[in-house]
């Protein structure tokens, strides 16, 4: 699988908000993006990750223990991110 970090962000925050709207204010992408983004993730992981529905979305049945390696996975780059000291000088 060759997922990128900026897509498991994306499905996680639709995860947390229910919609792709409001994820995408809060990590500040357009609906637009949003929505390319977890088409291609879908398409990468082979599986439907998202319901959709006229009252927003959700994590499917199948990929919840998916959600929470995303989760665990964007946590610790972030971590390591932080943790991350820049290149001395040269």
């Amino acid at each position: 699988m060759n997922y990128s970090l900026k897509q498991l962000r994306v499905f996680v925050a639709i995860a947390r908000h229910g919609s792709f709207s409001r994820a995408g204010e809060a990590i500040g992408l357009t609906q637009s993006a949003v929505s390319h983004s977890v088409k291609e993730l879908e398409a990468e992981v082979g599986v439907r990750l998202l319901d959709r529905g006229s009252n927003g979305c959700w994590t499917s049945c199948r990929p919840r223990c998916w959600m929470r390696a995303a989760l665990a996975y964007s946590a610790a780059a972030r971590y390591g991110w932080r943790r991350a000291k820049p290149f001395p000088p040269i």
